[in-house]
């Protein structure tokens, strides 16, 4: 397996080899179009689209080797072959080539003239993009084929009267791509930006992710790509999600027995999650959406954005507990330094935000996922005293039932005031929703409390401890650099 797509997912693997099952191209015609589909040319990872809409536009304006106006031309006709035609045309100043593009033969090599920009050609980029329409056409079980032809025959019969549809097929092409890779690639920039994780992390011992090595990383001075904390916790996040992935499935390919006890584990685990994944009808978000959008207000739009939180650390979160109360208390405060600097508006002085003097505590935050857990909790017991309240089971659990019934009758909401006859099927609509954030809250309290200590002493020390630490880095970044580390 390729760095390249090492964070790729096994659907994207499979359907990337495909392409080479004829073996007739070497391993690094294979990283290089992995490479354009992931990273693409230069510092514009759609730049192929665009010169591959421009590419099919003018094949498509000089005649057709068995295409038609399909424009097909770039998948069925060998790269050789279309570098000829390209020559011809740049030898020949007489094609009647229109305003939307051109082919021009300079002293070092092939140019194509695209409307934003020049772009050089051989037989190897051309090989390239042909490579790329022909994975766009197979993507994803062939889910884009019909939309790619209708935008690649488009381009080729009005690409070169209209220079709008060349630059509008290539976005469309370039969407299509990114759509991909959002739902294969386990990073947007792919192995690109992970390759900065690892090249710092293997400066540690044993490749070691842990609290130390987030917050390292973060105010380390060759990290100019990931500016904020929060960006650094997700990046490794992913990082190590992507990892285990790789590893579980380089071992289950290996020489290994399958039944040695640790891949079995593993395996086991894989088998689990992805009946969880089948069985789970909702992702967290769209939980967190439901509660949010019901017209019942059940929780505060801070309480709504740390459920969210939450649910985006994850298991990760979990395993990094320091990490995520520093995400929790210190990223708002990185938030509103970014915001102001963007803005030019800020209610705190700028000198006064970097010492971290609105920063929330660690016990303060824990106590309130507490009472987060306890309000889910509360909500919950509603929805099943309802319940009971519809079937005339409440003598099965009475107490629950008279606590929900209790809460209902003690809030002071109008919405819920509502009879119960409207309030049952709206509560009914959230019951999973609120089991998995009062889990969630519930996990997190219990995990975090550990770091704290049961008197919150250690809790208290390492908030003030982190309190300096981020403070002066705020301060390097944002009083002593021209305020452009955004």
């Amino acid at each position: 397996m390729s760095n390249t797509q090492y964070f790729w997912s096994e659907q994207a693997r499979m359907e990337f080899a495909a392409l080479f099952d004829d073996g007739s191209h070497s391993e690094s015609f294979r990283e290089a179009v992995a490479s354009a589909l992931a990273r693409g040319w230069g510092n514009n990872r759609d730049k192929p689209f665009w010169a591959m809409s421009m590419l099919v536009a003018i094949l498509g304006q000089t005649g057709s080797t068995g295409g038609g106006d399909e424009g097909l031309d770039l998948v069925w006709t060998s790269p050789a072959e279309i570098l000829a035609r390209l020559q011809d045309i740049a030898q020949q100043p007489d094609t009647g080539a229109k305003s939307s593009g051109a082919v021009i033969a300079g002293d070092d090599g092939l140019f194509l003239e695209m409307p934003d920009g020049r772009l050089k050609l051989g037989v190897m980029r051309i090989a390239i993009l042909g490579k790329l329409a022909e994975f766009l056409l197979a993507a994803n079980e062939f889910a884009f084929s019909a939309e790619v032809m209708e935008i690649l025959s488009d381009i080729a019969t009005n690409g070169p009267e209209k220079p709008a549809v060349i630059r509008d097929g290539g976005r469309a092409l370039a969407r299509l791509a990114y759509k991909y890779r959002a739902e294969h690639f386990r990073d947007a920039h792919s192995a690109s930006s992970f390759s900065i994780i690892r090249t710092w992390l293997a400066k540690r011992d044993d490749f070691r992710i842990d609290d130390e090595a987030l917050f390292s990383f973060w105010v380390w001075p060759d990290n100019t790509h990931f500016k904020t904390y929060a960006t650094v916790y997700f990046a490794f996040s992913d990082f190590q999600e992507a990892l285990e992935e790789a590893r579980i499935i380089e071992a289950s390919t290996s020489a290994v027995e399958l039944d040695d006890p640790v891949i079995a584990g593993e395996l086991a685990r894989i088998d689990e999650d992805i009946f969880a994944s089948v069985r789970e009808e909702l992702s967290p978000e769209d939980r967190i959406a439901l509660i949010n959008e019901s017209e019942l207000k059940l929780f505060k739009k801070t309480e709504i954005n740390t459920l969210k939180q939450l649910f985006e650390c994850g298991t990760f979160g979990l395993s990094h507990g320091l990490s995520s109360l520093r995400l929790l208390s210190f990223n708002a405060i990185q938030s509103g330094i970014s915001n102001g600097l963007r803005t030019g508006r800020s209610k705190i002085p700028l000198e006064q935000r970097v010492l971290c003097t609105e920063a929330r505590s660690y016990n303060e935050l824990i106590a309130e996922l507490g009472a987060l857990q306890k309000k889910s909790q509360g909500w919950l017991k509603v929805a099943l005293a309802l319940r009971q309240q519809d079937t005339e089971q409440k003598e099965e659990d009475s107490q629950i039932y008279e606590e929900g019934i209790s809460i209902l009758k003690h809030s002071r909401s109008k919405s819920l005031s509502q009879d119960h006859e409207i309030l049952r099927p709206l509560f009914a609509q959230m019951e999973e929703s609120l089991i998995k954030c009062a889990e969630q809250a519930r996990v997190y309290t219990e995990r975090l409390q550990q770091i704290s200590g049961p008197d919150g002493k250690k809790g208290d020390e390492l908030f003030e401890n982190d309190r300096q630490l981020f403070a002066a880095e705020f301060q390097r970044r944002y009083l002593t650099q021209e305020n452009t580390n955004i």
